[in-house]
C-alpha cells in the first residue's frame, strides 16, 4: 500500500472532479439537483414528510456516507479522495445556490481587503 499524503489525495480528487466523469454523470450541480428532487419526492411519498432537500444537502449527505464508510476502514484511500471531491463540489454548489437565492451574479468576486 502506498502512503497517503494530502497532496496525493487532493491531486486525485482534483482529477476526479475535472475529468470525464461529467460526461458520464453530468455536472455535479445538475446531478445533485436530480438526487435532491428524488429524495424530496421519496420522503414526501413514503413518509408524508414535506421539506425540500437542496443540492448542497446532497453534497453534505454524500460526505456523511463517505465518513460512515471510514468508520469501517480508516485507511481506505478512495473514501478520503471522494470526501475531498464532494467537499469541492459541495462548496461550489453552495455558492451557486446562495448566489441564486440572493440574486448575486455567481461570477461575483469581491474586492480584496485593503
Amino acid at each position: 500500500m502506498e502512503k497517503m499524503t494530502r497532496t496525493k489525495i487532493l491531486d486525485m480528487a482534483k482529477d476526479y472532479v475535472t475529468n470525464d466523469r461529467n460526461l458520464d454523470n453530468g455536472d455535479p450541480e445538475d446531478n445533485f439537483g436530480r438526487i435532491a428532487e428524488l429524495w424530496t419526492f421519496w420522503f414526501k411519498e413514503k413518509y408524508g414528510i414535506k421539506f425540500k432537500i437542496t443540492k448542497t444537502d446532497v453534497a453534505m449527505f454524500s460526505l456523511m456516507i463517505k465518513v460512515a464508510r471510514l468508520l469501517e476502514t480508516e485507511t481506505k484511500e478512495d473514501n478520503w479522495v471522494d470526501i475531498a471531491g464532494y467537499a469541492a463540489c459541495g462548496a461550489e454548489t453552495a455558492w451557486l445556490e446562495w448566489a441564486e437565492a440572493t440574486g448575486i451574479n455567481p461570477d461575483y468576486k469581491p474586492e480584496p481587503w485593503k
